[in-house]
């Protein structure tokens, strides 16, 4: 049979991949025009979740930042927002997660918002809350705090960040000798015909 629509649930529909698209770049735009500072932001499929990177400038921005989020027509119904370094790739998954499990403080960095609107498309919503609309949303702070500086605040060690240029350099001459295919500072490798 040809199938002219598709199923939504699980996996994520092609629909899911659009609003990502549209909704991050809307809201990016609109978080601007505010005056909002951040570095990037990504509406992850499917579209529940946002994810943005900054530097807060000073103590309590994460609040803001995850207030005016939620005050954006494209934020309003983003029940989570998850804020990372400015060093951390938002459209990462895996550059996310780990921010998460390294930086976020379980005690302090996860602020959760009660009795919010909410869509009654959201599977966890107590019946008698969908009724009124009632729901709660939640920001993960996984930023370092704004009062240490630069001096106590962790370095990231990984190839890239670790070694000098030159020591780069010299291991990825032998890096297909050693049995690798991958470039370890996460750019593909071209093959022997490009």
């Amino acid at each position: 049979p040809i199938l002219t629509m598709s199923n939504i649930g699980k996996p994520w529909n092609e629909d899911n991949v659009l609003v990502s698209v549209g909704a991050s770049a809307v809201l990016t735009e609109e978080l601007r025009r505010r005056g909002i500072k951040f570095k990037d932001l990504y509406v992850a499929p499917p579209s529940q979740a946002v994810i943005v990177s900054c530097d807060p400038p000073m103590h309590g921005y994460q609040n803001t930042l995850a207030s005016a989020i939620w005050s954006c027509k494209y934020g309003l119904m983003r029940p989570y927002i998850f804020i990372v370094g400015e060093d951390v790739d938002v459209t990462d998954a895996e550059d996310v997660y780990w921010c998460l499990t390294t930086r976020l403080d379980p005690a302090r960095g996860i602020h959760v918002q009660t009795d919010t609107v909410m869509s009654g498309f959201w599977p966890w919503v107590d019946p008698e809350d969908r009724k009124i609309r009632k729901g709660s949303k939640v920001y993960f702070d996984a930023t370092f705090p704004f009062e240490w500086g630069p001096d106590y605040r962790p370095q990231i060690v990984d190839f890239t960040s670790a070694w000098p240029r030159e020591t780069q350099d010299l291991v990825l001459e032998r890096w297909a000798e050693y049995g690798f295919t991958d470039d370890p500072r996460g750019k593909p490798k071209k093959s022997r015909s490009e």
